[in-house]
């Protein structure tokens, strides 16, 4: 993977340092070409400047100054022309206006020159330049010879400085046709060969200190990546105790709400209890007054029965007979009890008529408190025997959260559940509405005292 990644580096490297070397060379080369334009055009001047002053010349002779402009291959470094009305003198060789087409004597004659109106003609530093045919060219007449001196030259002068960078580089003789052939970019290289020279080993050089760079920082960064790591694992170590912590915490909180909880039941405990206790003093105190109070009236009831003994001498046979009738019929009432099944309601009017007060049945209530809890606890031993010994209250929820009994029972079960926690708790007899449901009850399920 490392390897992939300095070799795609190099090959980067090595595409953008020869792309960067074809700019800055074409660049190299443009500003050349612009100047040998310039040079071309000075060279123009001077020409004109010497040829101006000569009434004639000789042909030879002025063929040989123009061969200066020769290279040395015979290339002309400036293609230039004397027309005449007669006659057509040029530098460019057969060759090279075969090749690139640079001849001026087979594009103007004397004449041409002469109707300038036919001509496009620009000024350009106070020099004539004339476009024709695509080409460009600098022209003047001189005066004694009466003939014109014309040079090719590059059209930079109409354009500006980025525009003219353009037109080089995409012109079909000059810039990125350099790169058409190996040959051509060979020559391309030889033109720009200094600032290879210099580009290259610059290039090489910032490859090196960026490498070595590149290296530090990797080791750098690898040695960061370790410390992170060790970091990152004592961050997990200390994030999953803190996550321990987190959940003992949760499960501390949980039991010190819990005991806060028993802690508040516990208070409402104790002022329960102390309440209870008040009312046990209280109803203690009581029972103490009732028990005296019993003991006066049993003390005037024996008065009572003495005095009715001693009455009953001085009545009549038949006041007697009266009262012992009397007497034996509510024997006899109090006999049923034991001779067939009287109903819950007739129980109740028989122990009433023997109560020492009116409507005061403790025996019957009791038992009819007894045989309800039986009732219900039956009830429920039928859905599992689990339900046998949970509270009262639940059991009779459980009845009716299951549909064993309809739902318009459920407000009478848990008026006599709490009046036979009355009456068992703290001796308060059951209302009459309240009783006379449960008997009925009681008569309806045919349900048998158990004493």
């Amino acid at each position: 993977m490392l390897l992939y990644i300095h070799i795609k580096r190099i090959l980067i490297w090595t595409i953008v340092t020869f792309l960067f070397g074809i700019v800055v060379s074409l660049a190299f080369l443009f500003s050349r070409d612009l100047t040998l334009n310039t040079v071309k055009i000075n060279d123009f001047k001077i020409y004109h400047s010497f040829l101006n002053k000569m009434d004639t010349y000789n042909n030879k002779e002025i063929v040989t100054h123009f061969n200066v402009l020769l290279s040395y291959k015979k290339y002309p470094l400036l293609p230039i022309a004397i027309i005449t009305e007669n006659q057509c003198i040029e530098n460019v060789l057969p060759y090279y206006d075969k090749r690139f087409d640079l001849s001026i004597c087979k594009i103007f004659d004397f004449n041409i020159l002469n109707s300038s109106n036919d001509l496009t003609i620009d000024k350009y530093f106070q020099n004539d330049i004339v476009e024709f045919q695509n080409k460009h060219f600098i022209y003047k007449k001189l005066d004694k010879s009466n003939s014109w001196l014309i040079a090719r030259i590059k059209d930079y002068y109409k354009l500006n400085n980025f525009d003219r960078f353009v037109e080089y580089i995409t012109d079909e003789r000059e810039g990125l046709s350099w790169l058409s052939s190996f040959k051509s970019f060979k020559k391309f290289i030889k033109k720009s060969q200094f600032i290879w020279i210099t580009i290259v080993p610059f290039s090489l050089l910032l490859f090196i200190l960026y490498s070595i760079y590149y290296l530090r920082q990797t080791k750098k960064f690898k040695d960061l990546n370790k410390e992170k790591d060790k970091y990152l694992l004592e961050w997990n170590m200390l994030n999953n105790k803190t996550k321990e912590l987190t959940s003992e915490q949760v499960e501390l909180e949980k039991e010190l709400k819990a005991k806060l909880a028993l802690d508040d039941i516990n208070k409402s405990l104790s002022d329960e209890i102390i309440k209870l206790e008040t009312k046990n003093k209280e109803l203690t105190s009581e029972i103490k007054n009732n028990i005296k109070q019993l003991k006066i009236m049993e003390t005037k009831e024996n008065d009572i029965s003495n005095k009715l003994n001693k009455a009953s001498k001085k009545l009549t046979n038949n006041e007697q007979e009266k009262i012992l009738d009397d007497s034996l019929n509510r024997l006899n009432q109090i006999d049923l009890l034991w001779k067939y099944k009287p109903t819950w309601q007739e129980r109740h009017e028989i122990e009433n008529i023997v109560s020492l007060r009116d409507e005061f049945t403790p025996f019957t209530i009791s038992q009819a408190f007894i045989c309800f809890e039986k009732i219900i606890e039956n009830m429920v031993i039928k859905e599992d025997d689990v339900f046998k010994n949970i509270p009262l209250v639940d059991q009779i929820n459980l009845i009716f959260d299951r549909g064993l009994l309809p739902s318009i029972f459920e407000n009478d079960m848990h008026s006599i559940r709490k009046a036979r926690n009355k009456w068992f708790h703290s001796g308060k007899q059951p209302d009459k509405q309240t009783y006379d449901v449960l008997l009925d009850i009681l008569d309806k399920t045919n349900t048998q005292p158990l004493l």
